[in-house]
């Protein structure tokens, strides 16, 4: 496994179908994307670049966040103003802290100590950690527990790394990584790396692509 240094790493997309090397690219607010040919950068109103796989479409929302959302999908938000994408087929549940859910068919929730609500796929498990947030793991999955007390998913088969932040992330099989200077690992996959699995895409690389920066934006 390789381990890539770049210049600045704080946000990232997962791109679906790609069939090249991948790229990075800073946006207007000096966070880097991951992109790769099949897939459009597109810009928000806050200024946040995100990568849109092809045949998916971006959508802003209230509080000036462009999201990617998957064919058929929707978009929607809960009282806190923050969009989500909602997979066609899936529901959407708005938790005790003001946040949606996308909740994928046969799934159910979970309410944490810490008040927030998590979807839990149908045949998922999952436990709340130290940190008092509740994490969904897949099947045959285990969940690890980072030097900053947070539970990762890591689904069988992959492998996880440890940044400076003490996060860990789960990685693809066979994946490349960077780690920009905030300390947070990006996972980079193969470059004939494909899937329509929206599961692993929400649950895992999307979830785990949220920086203690993101987090620390959310409170403001």
């Amino acid at each position: 496994m390789k381990k890539i240094q770049i210049s600045a790493m704080t946000m990232a997309v997962m791109v679906l179908g790609v069939q090249a090397a991948w790229k990075v690219q800073s946006g207007p607010d000096g966070r880097m994307v991951n992109y790769g040919p099949t897939c459009a950068l597109e810009k928000g109103p806050d200024g946040r670049m995100v990568c849109v796989p092809d045949g998916w479409k971006a959508e802003n929302g209230p509080d000036g966040r462009l999201i990617e959302i998957p064919p058929g999908g929707r978009g929607e938000y809960g009282p806190d103003g923050r969009m989500i994408a909602v997979p066609d087929g899936w529901s959407f549940q708005t938790g005790p802290d003001q946040r949606g859910v996308a909740i994928p068919p046969g799934g159910t929730t979970v309410v944490g100590p810490d008040q927030r609500m998590i979807a839990v796929p149908k045949g998922w498990n999952y436990e709340i950690g130290s940190d008092q947030r509740a994490v969904a793991a897949p099947p045959d999955g285990k969940l690890i527990s980072g030097g900053d007390n947070r539970l990762a998913a890591v689904p069988k088969g992959w492998t996880y790394r440890e940044g400076a932040d003490r996060r860990i992330v789960a990685l693809p099989p066979d994946s490349e990584y960077t780690e920009g200077p905030d300390g947070h690992i990006v996972p980079q996959p193969p470059d004939d790396y494909r899937t329509d699995d929206y599961m692993m895409y929400y649950f895992i690389l999307q979830l785990q692509a949220i920086t203690a920066l993101d987090e620390a934006d959310e409170l403001q």
